[in-house]
Protein backbone atom coordinates (compact mmCIF):
# COMPACT_ATOMS: atom_id res chain seq x y z
CA UNK A 1 0.00 0.00 0.00
CA UNK A 2 1.50 3.27 -0.58
CA UNK A 3 1.80 6.65 1.48
CA UNK A 4 0.61 10.14 1.40
CA UNK A 5 1.23 12.75 3.43
CA UNK A 6 -1.04 15.91 3.88
CA UNK A 7 -1.02 18.85 4.80
CA UNK A 8 -3.52 19.74 7.28
CA UNK A 9 -5.10 23.43 7.33
CA UNK A 10 -6.36 25.76 10.05
CA UNK A 11 -8.89 28.42 10.35
CA UNK A 12 -8.04 32.25 8.49
CA UNK A 13 -5.78 34.37 8.88
CA UNK A 14 -5.16 35.96 12.64
CA UNK A 15 -6.03 32.69 14.57
CA UNK A 16 -3.52 29.87 14.44
CA UNK A 17 -0.15 29.56 16.14
CA UNK A 18 1.26 26.72 14.56
CA UNK A 19 0.54 24.27 11.19
CA UNK A 20 0.52 20.62 11.46
CA UNK A 21 1.58 18.12 9.05
CA UNK A 22 -0.30 14.30 9.19
CA UNK A 23 1.20 10.96 7.21
CA UNK A 24 -1.36 8.03 6.72
CA UNK A 25 -1.11 5.31 4.70
CA UNK A 26 -3.81 3.74 1.92
CA UNK A 27 -6.71 2.21 3.84
CA UNK A 28 -7.95 -1.21 2.74
CA UNK A 29 -11.53 -2.51 4.10
CA UNK A 30 -12.67 -5.95 3.10
CA UNK A 31 -16.37 -6.90 3.87
CA UNK A 32 -17.11 -10.13 6.04
CA UNK A 33 -18.25 -12.68 3.67
CA UNK A 34 -22.32 -13.83 4.27
CA UNK A 35 -22.89 -16.68 7.04
CA UNK A 36 -23.06 -20.02 5.74
CA UNK A 37 -26.33 -21.77 5.75
CA UNK A 38 -26.95 -23.12 8.88
CA UNK A 39 -24.11 -20.74 11.07
CA UNK A 40 -24.45 -18.83 13.15
CA UNK A 41 -24.25 -14.71 13.53
CA UNK A 42 -23.63 -12.45 16.02
CA UNK A 43 -25.98 -10.20 17.75
CA UNK A 44 -24.56 -7.92 15.56
CA UNK A 45 -25.55 -10.09 12.21
CA UNK A 46 -21.90 -10.63 11.13
CA UNK A 47 -19.81 -13.99 11.04
CA UNK A 48 -17.15 -11.73 12.37
CA UNK A 49 -16.16 -8.16 12.76
CA UNK A 50 -14.54 -6.33 8.96
CA UNK A 51 -10.76 -6.35 8.38
CA UNK A 52 -9.24 -3.17 8.78
CA UNK A 53 -5.39 -2.48 7.22
CA UNK A 54 -4.76 0.95 7.77
CA UNK A 55 -1.93 2.95 9.98
CA UNK A 56 -2.40 5.73 12.02
CA UNK A 57 -1.96 9.16 11.19
CA UNK A 58 1.35 10.52 12.20
CA UNK A 59 2.64 13.49 12.50
CA UNK A 60 5.62 14.54 11.10
CA UNK A 61 8.22 18.05 11.97
CA UNK A 62 8.07 21.08 10.50
CA UNK A 63 10.14 23.91 10.83
CA UNK A 64 7.21 26.52 10.43
CA UNK A 65 8.72 30.52 9.62
CA UNK A 66 10.77 32.40 12.44
CA UNK A 67 8.86 34.26 14.31
CA UNK A 68 5.14 33.92 12.80
CA UNK A 69 2.73 35.33 14.90
CA UNK A 70 -0.42 33.01 13.36
CA UNK A 71 -0.48 30.82 10.34
CA UNK A 72 -2.37 28.56 8.67
CA UNK A 73 -1.93 25.86 5.66
CA UNK A 74 -4.64 25.84 2.84
CA UNK A 75 -3.88 23.40 0.37
CA UNK A 76 -0.95 20.43 -0.56
CA UNK A 77 -0.09 18.78 -3.80
CA UNK A 78 2.18 15.87 -4.44
CA UNK A 79 4.45 15.02 -7.74
CA UNK A 80 5.83 12.35 -6.28
CA UNK A 81 6.77 10.47 -3.17
CA UNK A 82 9.67 12.53 -2.47
CA UNK A 83 8.51 15.73 -3.60
CA UNK A 84 5.12 17.69 -2.17
CA UNK A 85 4.42 21.22 -1.74
CA UNK A 86 2.20 22.82 0.89
CA UNK A 87 0.98 26.45 0.65
CA UNK A 88 -0.92 28.78 2.97
CA UNK A 89 -0.36 32.27 5.21
CA UNK A 90 1.40 33.17 7.75
CA UNK A 91 1.91 36.74 9.84
CA UNK A 92 4.89 38.37 11.50
CA UNK A 93 3.33 41.14 13.25
CA UNK A 94 0.95 43.28 11.31
CA UNK A 95 2.69 41.62 7.92
CA UNK A 96 1.60 39.02 5.86
CA UNK A 97 3.70 36.86 3.95
CA UNK A 98 2.99 33.79 1.59
CA UNK A 99 3.74 30.18 3.58
CA UNK A 100 5.06 27.59 0.95
CA UNK A 101 6.54 24.02 2.36
CA UNK A 102 8.57 21.75 0.84
CA UNK A 103 8.49 17.93 1.22
CA UNK A 104 11.91 15.77 0.35
CA UNK A 105 10.63 12.73 1.75
CA UNK A 106 11.32 12.73 5.21
CA UNK A 107 11.14 16.39 6.40
CA UNK A 108 9.45 19.66 5.32
CA UNK A 109 11.27 22.43 4.84
CA UNK A 110 9.99 26.38 4.46
CA UNK A 111 11.08 28.12 1.95
CA UNK A 112 11.14 31.35 1.79
CA UNK A 113 9.92 33.97 -1.82
CA UNK A 114 11.26 37.25 -2.65
CA UNK A 115 7.76 39.08 -2.31
CA UNK A 116 6.77 42.37 -0.83
CA UNK A 117 4.53 41.34 2.33
CA UNK A 118 0.79 42.79 2.82
CA UNK A 119 -2.06 43.20 4.60
CA UNK A 120 -3.65 40.04 3.54
CA UNK A 121 -1.06 37.36 1.62
CA UNK A 122 -2.76 34.04 1.09
CA UNK A 123 -1.86 30.76 -0.70
CA UNK A 124 -5.25 28.71 -0.90
CA UNK A 125 -4.12 26.56 -3.84
CA UNK A 126 -1.36 24.20 -5.10
CA UNK A 127 -0.88 21.96 -7.85
CA UNK A 128 2.36 19.81 -9.32
CA UNK A 129 3.83 18.50 -12.25
CA UNK A 130 6.89 17.76 -11.30
CA UNK A 131 10.03 18.68 -9.05
CA UNK A 132 10.37 21.31 -11.22
CA UNK A 133 7.16 23.02 -11.77
CA UNK A 134 4.19 23.78 -9.90
CA UNK A 135 1.38 26.84 -9.45
CA UNK A 136 -0.46 28.13 -6.68
CA UNK A 137 -2.74 30.37 -6.35
CA UNK A 138 -4.52 32.70 -3.56
CA UNK A 139 -4.90 36.42 -3.37
CA UNK A 140 -3.85 39.42 -1.94
CA UNK A 141 -5.03 42.40 -0.13
CA UNK A 142 -2.72 45.80 0.74
CA UNK A 143 -5.11 47.13 3.39
CA UNK A 144 -8.31 46.54 5.19
CA UNK A 145 -9.77 49.77 3.28
CA UNK A 146 -8.73 47.85 -0.46
CA UNK A 147 -10.07 45.32 -2.29
CA UNK A 148 -8.58 41.18 -2.82
CA UNK A 149 -6.73 40.99 -5.51
CA UNK A 150 -5.84 37.20 -7.70
CA UNK A 151 -2.36 36.20 -6.89
CA UNK A 152 -0.07 33.15 -8.64
CA UNK A 153 3.27 32.27 -8.17
CA UNK A 154 5.23 29.62 -9.75
CA UNK A 155 8.04 27.10 -8.78
CA UNK A 156 10.79 26.70 -11.70
CA UNK A 157 12.96 23.99 -9.61
CA UNK A 158 14.45 26.79 -7.97
CA UNK A 159 12.84 29.39 -6.99
CA UNK A 160 9.39 30.70 -6.88
CA UNK A 161 8.15 34.07 -9.01
CA UNK A 162 4.69 35.61 -8.08
CA UNK A 163 2.41 36.49 -10.71
CA UNK A 164 -0.71 39.01 -11.08
CA UNK A 165 -3.60 36.77 -13.25
CA UNK A 166 -5.89 39.82 -15.21
CA UNK A 167 -9.43 40.26 -13.58
CA UNK A 168 -12.93 40.28 -15.96
CA UNK A 169 -13.89 43.36 -17.08
CA UNK A 170 -15.48 46.03 -15.08
CA UNK A 171 -14.03 44.21 -12.29
CA UNK A 172 -12.30 45.32 -9.24
CA UNK A 173 -11.64 42.96 -7.11
CA UNK A 174 -11.30 39.03 -7.46
CA UNK A 175 -9.14 35.95 -5.80
CA UNK A 176 -8.12 32.45 -6.62
CA UNK A 177 -9.30 29.50 -4.70
CA UNK A 178 -7.73 26.24 -6.72
CA UNK A 179 -5.72 25.38 -9.81
CA UNK A 180 -4.73 22.33 -11.65
CA UNK A 181 -1.86 21.60 -13.76
CA UNK A 182 -1.79 18.94 -16.39
CA UNK A 183 2.00 20.64 -17.64
CA UNK A 184 4.51 23.38 -16.81
CA UNK A 185 2.73 25.36 -20.23
CA UNK A 186 -0.75 24.24 -18.96
CA UNK A 187 -3.11 24.73 -15.81
CA UNK A 188 -6.56 26.30 -14.81
CA UNK A 189 -6.89 28.11 -11.65
CA UNK A 190 -10.60 28.92 -10.52
CA UNK A 191 -11.97 31.63 -8.47
CA UNK A 192 -14.18 34.66 -7.91
CA UNK A 193 -14.33 38.58 -9.16
CA UNK A 194 -16.65 41.13 -8.19
CA UNK A 195 -17.39 44.82 -9.32
CA UNK A 196 -16.47 46.22 -5.67
CA UNK A 197 -14.02 46.01 -3.07
CA UNK A 198 -17.15 44.31 -0.92
CA UNK A 199 -16.86 41.18 -1.51
CA UNK A 200 -20.32 40.42 0.12
CA UNK A 201 -22.12 41.17 -3.39
CA UNK A 202 -22.04 41.00 -7.33
CA UNK A 203 -19.49 37.79 -7.07
CA UNK A 204 -18.58 36.09 -10.61
CA UNK A 205 -16.91 32.80 -10.82
CA UNK A 206 -14.42 32.77 -13.56
CA UNK A 207 -11.08 30.98 -14.44
CA UNK A 208 -7.95 32.12 -15.74
CA UNK A 209 -5.50 29.67 -18.08
CA UNK A 210 -1.29 29.33 -17.47
CA UNK A 211 0.10 29.00 -21.17
CA UNK A 212 3.55 28.55 -20.00
CA UNK A 213 4.23 32.09 -19.71
CA UNK A 214 1.29 34.18 -17.95
CA UNK A 215 -2.24 34.02 -17.02
CA UNK A 216 -4.61 34.86 -19.11
CA UNK A 217 -7.89 33.74 -21.19
CA UNK A 218 -10.36 34.72 -18.52
CA UNK A 219 -13.60 33.15 -18.45
CA UNK A 220 -16.75 33.54 -16.35
CA UNK A 221 -18.68 31.31 -15.68
CA UNK A 222 -22.59 31.61 -14.65
CA UNK A 223 -23.84 31.55 -11.69
CA UNK A 224 -26.05 28.95 -10.21
CA UNK A 225 -29.61 29.70 -10.20
CA UNK A 226 -31.51 30.18 -7.37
Amino acid sequence: MGTIRFAIGRARAGFCTASVMLMVTTMAIIATPPTPAGGTQSSHGLTSPPTVTASTWQPTTTQDPAGNSSLGTRGVSCATSTFCVSVGWYYVGAQAYPKIQQWNGSTWTTVTPNVTPQFNFVLDGVSCVSATFCAAVGYTQSSHLTGELPLAMTWNGSSWSQEAPPLPAGQAGGLLSSVSCLSATWCLAVGDSTPTIDFRTGQVAGSVQWNGSQWGSVVTAPNPVA
